[in-house]
């Protein structure tokens, strides 16, 4: 993993939402509570190096993303993002259905036997 996309997973580990749009880089803070003070640090690498955060932004948006079928299959797409990546440490199964807008029912049918997934 690279400089520029350690220091953007930084950013949104702490609650915020990061995209480019054209030659600006747009941000909001979506946790819970207030923005942490560790946010207007990274903040501030961001815009420092700001050409390379939007060249990441724009390669990023590019990739696949996961989807789910007609059927109820989820896909996802080996070259999607890796926060997508449960088999690599990325998010889980449901939590990916829940972030596509998955139905009850579909989240159902992934449930896990032996956990709370």
């Amino acid at each position: 993993m690279t400089d520029i996309a350690i220091l953007i997973n930084k950013f949104k580990n702490l609650g915020y939402e990061i995209t480019v749009q054209g030659d600006s880089i747009k941000y909001k803070y979506i946790g819970n509570g207030h923005p942490s003070r560790d946010g207007y640090t990274l903040l501030e690498q961001i815009k420092t190096n700001k050409e390379a955060v939007i060249n990441y932004l724009k390669s990023e948006s590019a990739k696949p993303k996961p989807y789910v079928t007609s059927w109820g299959t989820l896909v996802i797409p080996f070259d999607s993002d890796r926060r997508f990546h449960w088999w690599n440490r990325g998010l889980s199964i449901k939590d990916t259905l829940r972030e596509l807008g998955a139905s009850d029912e579909i989240i159902r049918k992934y449930k896990s036997p032996y956990n709370d997934n």
